[in-house]
């Protein structure tokens, strides 16, 4: 076996850096604390959507509403398999409101697997179940830039956040078949079909604007 010397082991260290991910870069721009309290902020879009191109596919994005989300990661989840993976490859679970105040936190878990998100309560939780529902979701995001999928790669959970974009309606084709995967526009909602799908354009945490 070749023995390697330490300096031709840094140089492929160094190698091995330069070819690494690079950090999500900050515009430059600081903000005032997010109001983690306030309602997602939706309002109508129309548009002419646009196009995004994947091997073997590709898939229309249709705007329906401007979508801004204050609040507080609670998990996340990368999706590698299926068509969508491509377009959306991570899941974030966002809680928002009174949702966030310490005596209700502390009291739910919140889980996710195959691109749904689950949550479990004590018996004796002071609020309802539809309380939970209004005030946190499973988000489906799509990065608008390589920028803003490497910071989704950074995120923690407990981590506060505003995502920013749209809401979108999506028709793809994928090799023969094709596929329809649409966004909720309620925060009433529950079960299949109920998650918002944000075509995610600037995102702030930590005082900081990613775009």
């Amino acid at each position: 076996m070749k023995k390697i010397s330490p300096r031709s082991l840094l140089i492929v260290l160094l190698l091995s850096g330069a070819c690494g991910l690079r950090p999500p870069i900050a515009d430059g721009s600081w903000t005032a604390p997010l109001d983690i309290l306030a309602e997602p902020a939706q309002e109508p879009h129309e548009g002419e959507g646009f196009f995004r191109y994947f091997p073997r596919g590709q898939a229309h994005l249709q705007p329906v509403a401007r979508y801004r989300l204050n609040g507080i990661l609670k998990g996340k989840r990368a999706y590698r398999k299926g068509w969508n993976s491509r377009l959306s490859p991570m899941d974030l679970v966002v809680i928002w409101g009174e949702l966030t105040s310490p005596e209700y936190d502390r009291l739910i878990q919140y889980r996710q697997r195959n691109r749904w998100y689950y949550y479990r309560f004590p018996s004796g939780f002071p609020q309802t179940r539809q309380f939970i529902v209004r005030h946190s979701s499973n988000n489906h995001i799509i990065p608008a830039t390589d920028n803003l999928r490497r910071l989704l790669r950074t995120f923690r959970k407990g981590q506060v956040l505003s995502l920013e974009g749209y809401l979108v309606n999506i028709n793809a084709t994928a090799g023969h078949r094709r596929f329809w995967w649409n966004t909720s526009r309620s925060r009433e909602d529950s079960g299949d079909g109920s998650c918002e799908i944000i075509y995610l354009t600037r995102v702030i945490t930590g005082g900081k604007i990613y775009h």
